[in-house]
Formats: C-alpha cells, structure tokens, sequence
C-alpha cells in the first residue's frame, strides 16, 4: 500500500516512479514594491546585486543560485532573513528589500501594483507546482481528475 494517494510539492522534473501533472510555475522571480524600486533606484537585472535580498530559511540557496546564472555578485545591499516565503513577501510589500518568490505565487500582487518584478520569467517551467501520485495506485483515476482541476485553476498547460 502508498504512503499517500496524492501530495503537492515544488519540484524541478518529474520525479522517478511518479506521475506529475504540472499546475504553477515555480521559477523564481526577483520582487520588490514599487515604492523600494524608486527609492533604489532598480532599473535593471544588474541593480538588483546592491538592493537588500529578502533570504528565507527554507531555501538559503535561492538568491546565491539566482545571482550566480546571472553573473552578478551581490554588493552590501545586505540580507534580511526569514523563516518562511510569506513573512518574506510581506516584507517586500512593506519596502524592505527584494524577495525572490515562485512567479505564480507573486502573479496577482504584480498585476495590483503591489509588487513589481525586476527581472522576466525565461525558459522552460521548471521549477514547477505539481500534484505527485503513484503511477499504480487504485486512486489514480481520481488524483488525475484533481490534477486536471489543479492545471485548469492554475492556468497551465497539460504536460
């Protein structure tokens, strides 16, 4: 018998063994508010290396990977650590820095004027919201009709 019949989860490919019905994007994306981005004075990709970065504890690594494929080396703008993505995005609104946050969690503050991204979201989906089932599960026919409902609420493409 499973463990679980179905679990969400951010993940970068479809992992071994499961079936994965893509629903988000979870590629990162660099955010700040409007207010932040005048008083810094952020007008490019390259600016974002002095602003403070808004660091979470569940992924220590995201803003030194980000900055790394963009070869840009941080100056002493300085980090602002949290424990989770949300208090970290709240800082953000408040104008307290700069936090990196999966595109389709930060779509509806940027499309309000809340947030404004400093950087485009490129390349293939990945990583990506998923629902993860088992390929041989006698739920399978339903975790696939919630997986179908999660794409279409999340605005993705079958894949």
């Amino acid at each position: 018998q499973q463990a679980y019949d179905a679990a969400i989860r951010r993940v970068l490919r479809e992992p071994k063994g499961l079936l994965a019905q893509r629903f988000l994007d979870g590629r990162p994306v660099p955010v700040c508010s409007p207010a932040y981005q005048a008083r810094h004075r952020l007008r490019s990709v390259e600016d974002i290396a002095r602003a403070t970065l808004l660091v979470t504890r569940s992924e220590p690594q995201a803003w030194p990977q980000w900055l790394r494929r963009r070869k840009l080396v941080p100056a002493d703008g300085g980090t602002l650590v949290f424990e989770q993505l949300y208090f970290a995005l709240q800082a953000a609104l408040d104008a307290l820095g700069v936090a990196l946050a999966p595109a389709a969690l930060v779509a509806g503050e940027i499309e309000r004027g809340r947030l404004v991204a400093l950087a485009e979201v490129k390349g293939a989906m990945s990583p990506m919201y998923a629902l993860l089932s088992p390929r041989t599960s006698d739920k399978r026919g339903v975790a696939q009709t919630l997986g179908r409902w999660l794409q279409q609420t999340g605005g993705v493409a079958r894949g």
